[in-house]
């Protein structure tokens, strides 16, 4: 394959990918002619209000434009024409009325050394390198310093729909959902599948990354289980999915504290400790955002068995904000023994992570806490 297409071809897969031009390594004027050359024939129709293709034509003319120069203008006259760019060639001839480089003999000779094969062209050059465009503005033309002249990015809307896909694909075998080729998969008593593209999850996640580009038993099967106890709710891995994906948070349906307590879990494992391999400062930013919403949807009934759960998770950011929600309602009384506290805190929950032993523990800690919180009362009313 000739080097040109070659990088033609990455660049149109990189947009893809991205929804933005990325003209590097190598890549010249003639490459993005190419380039638009190759968009134009994949347009869609003119009444089809999304098509990435224009959106990348509209890019490549920005490129080219942003590029004139009295050195190359020439050649960029040249190659409008060629791929039939009437609007590019006008708007290189306003740019060249602009400059007004005829008196500039460089210029000149490069010029008709480039046009030289077309009369008709090199005139209008010429006129335009002289300062006159009155005759070159017959209709409005794009304004490149604008965004609005450029049709909007869909990348997001692209991956929202991938995201669709993937969830359409919830419990059906891999061999039946054609691209979809992974699975996150949670180790209890649901059983619980969630459908994914390994190719996202490697691209977003160095964890992924490292288990399914590997010799490892999951990137063969594309199997990827968690063993996080409890086990995390259906809500809070379809939310990690939707960040992974899209790179937004959960907005669809409703997600509880305990399932924010759960993405934290998914997110950074036991202690919080950036399991997923994230960039620091996107971890960061994306921790700060879940405990803000895990806080805000925490209902005061629900504070002791969040603070259980944090405290085996291993989350002491969560388990600081169970505390706080605990202690509103704390008092002398209900911490003198551990039969008031009992009768406090509830029932002991039913399950096989949180243990008799856990809970005395619980009670010699919270009595602690619970006594400095009333002297600090007491202290702030003296």
């Amino acid at each position: 394959m000739p080097g040109a297409l070659t990088r033609t071809l990455r660049t149109l897969l990189l947009f893809i990918y991205t929804d933005r031009l990325v003209a590097g390594d190598g890549i010249g004027v003639k490459d993005v002619f190419q380039l638009m050359t190759l968009a134009k024939g994949l347009f869609l129709a003119e009444n089809d209000g999304v098509c990435c293709m224009r959106r990348l034509h509209a890019l490549c003319e920005k490129y080219v434009y942003d590029a004139v120069e009295p050195s190359n203008v020439g050649e960029i006259l040249s190659e409008a024409k060629k791929i039939g760019s009437k609007r590019l060639q006008k708007r290189v001839f306003v740019a060249l009325a602009n400059m007004q480089p005829l008196h500039d003999l460089d210029f000149n000779k490069r010029l008709i050394a480039a046009l030289e094969h077309d009369q008709e062209l090199l005139a209008l050059a010429m006129s335009a390198a002289a300062g006159n465009n009155q005759l070159l503005i017959e209709e409005a033309l794009p304004d490149y310093s604008l965004n609005s002249s450029i049709p909007p990015p869909n990348l997001l809307g692209d991956l929202e729909s991938m995201l669709h896909t993937a969830r359409e694909a919830d419990g059906k075998p891999v061999k039946e959902t054609g691209c979809i080729d992974c699975r996150l998969m949670a180790e209890g008593e649901s059983e619980q599948e969630l459908a994914a593209h390994r190719f996202m999850l490697v691209a977003r996640s160095e964890y992924y990354k490292g288990v399914l580009l590997t010799s490892l038993a999951e990137a063969k099967s594309g199997e990827i289980r968690t063993s996080l106890k409890p086990e995390p709710s259906v809500g809070s891995m379809k939310a990690l999915l939707k960040y992974l994906y899209t790179g937004t948070q959960h907005t669809e349906g409703v997600m509880t504290a305990f399932d924010w307590l759960d993405f934290l879990a998914l997110l950074d494992g036991p202690g919080g400790k950036n399991y997923l391999l994230l960039p620091d400062q996107e971890c960061i930013r994306l921790r700060s955002l879940t405990l803000h919403c895990l806080q805000s949807q925490l209902a005061p009934g629900d504070a002791w068995t969040l603070l259980r759960k944090a405290i085996v998770r291993q989350n002491e950011a969560a388990k600081s904000i169970a505390i706080r929600s605990v202690l509103k309602d704390c008092s002398l009384e209900k911490c003198r023994n551990a039969g008031s506290f009992e009768a406090w805190r509830g029932a002991l929950p039913d399950t096989d992570w949180w243990t008799p032993e856990l809970e005395a523990d619980l009670f010699r800690e919270f009595v602690k806490w619970s006594w400095e919180h009333i002297l600090a009362f007491s202290s702030d009313r003296v």
